[in-house]
């Protein structure tokens, strides 16, 4: 069979939806013939856990999981509060200073904190055990495509990076926010360590191969996103008939804000309110902080929170559901 190390930072029992890409891939590579084994971060800085997915990791796939250097999630969060809200006091300004100067040094996001570890167990396993075809290192976060030179260096392994989501999109718009000169190009120099690169869309595909004309675009292919029959018991629960129910899963933060479909709930109680009483717009996930205040008194207008969900919990909400609303901004 063939052997690929599968390289994200993200794993369970970390949660989320940026989880569920690799979670899955790992999960069917040995009907394909591929053995994986993976390797991620030891105690990631994450906001959310779901235990619940490690029952999709094959029996005995082997899970490498090195240290990393980062800060706990709560410490990241406390940077990015302290910039966005004005400082009181000399102190706290210079306090909010030095914690911005040292995030921005941390480029492309600030798990590059978490490569050393990863380096050497990369290493070991390229030259010491020799037993890797490929590797596959998917991003976000995009410091671990800095693992592509030294992959590169065996001979005989394929190196493949794959796009969850743009590069360009998550140094310009996320939460996380770096230069993006140094980011454009770092990511020129990890795609020609690139044997072959692989998006999540189509257009993420095409957006590549129109920002760097020397990749070749029959090594780049959009995989989409797909699902797992798995995930879809046949006893999931059915929308209710007395009202419209519309579910959001995921993540409410600056590129999904809600603030404006809020504003369209409260306009129709204002203007209908009987017909507003047959609508109930639940939303399942994190809320970033700069978020909640858009939030504030909409369980009186059938607006509710339910928090993260574990996953197949995430999958009954939607099928309790008439509409699965997906929010992007235009980016």
């Amino acid at each position: 069979m063939m052997r690929a190390l599968v390289v994200s930072y993200a794993f369970p029992p970390v949660g989320g939806a940026g989880v569920q890409r690799v979670l899955k891939l790992v999960k069917y590579l040995p009907g394909c013939g591929v053995t994986p084994t993976v390797l991620t971060a030891r105690s990631p800085s994450v906001p959310v856990y779901d235990a619940s997915l490690a029952r999709d990791v094959p029996e005995g796939t082997e899970v490498l999981r090195a240290i990393t250097f980062e800060p706990a999630y709560t410490a990241k969060k406390l940077v990015w509060q302290s910039e966005g809200r004005a400082a009181a006091s000399l102190l706290a300004r210079v306090r909010g200073k030095a914690l911005g100067f040292a995030r921005h040094l941390l480029v492309p996001d600030p798990q590059i904190l978490w490569l050393p570890a990863a380096h050497q167990m990369l290493a070991k396993r390229l030259f010491r055990n020799r037993d890797l075809n490929l590797v596959f290192i998917s991003g976000p976060p995009f410091s671990q495509f800095l693992l592509a030179p030294l992959a590169r260096c065996q001979a005989g392994v394929a190196v493949v990076l794959d796009y969850r989501d743009e590069w360009s999109t998550t140094s310009s718009a996320y939460e996380m926010l770096n230069s993006r000169r140094a980011s454009a190009l770092l990511e020129r120099a990890m795609l020609h360590c690139a044997h072959a690169v692989t998006t999540a869309t189509p257009e993420f595909r095409r957006e590549l191969l129109a920002r760097f004309p020397f990749l070749d675009p029959s090594r780049v292919v959009a995989i989409p996103n797909g699902y797992d029959p798995d995930d879809f018991p046949p006893n999931l629960p059915a929308p209710p008939g007395d009202r419209l129910v519309l579910s959001y899963v995921g993540t409410v933060f600056r590129l999904t804000s809600a603030r404006t479909l809020v504003s369209a709930v409260r306009l129709l109680h204002a203007r209908e309110p009987e017909l507003a009483k047959l609508l109930q717009v639940r939303f399942a996930g994190r809320i970033v902080d700069t978020e909640e205040s858009y939030f504030e008194g909409t369980e009186a207008l059938g607006i509710h929170r339910l928090g993260y969900l574990d996953h197949a919990r995430a999958i009954e909400q939607l099928a309790a559901s008439h509409v699965a609303l997906c929010i992007l901004d235009d980016v």
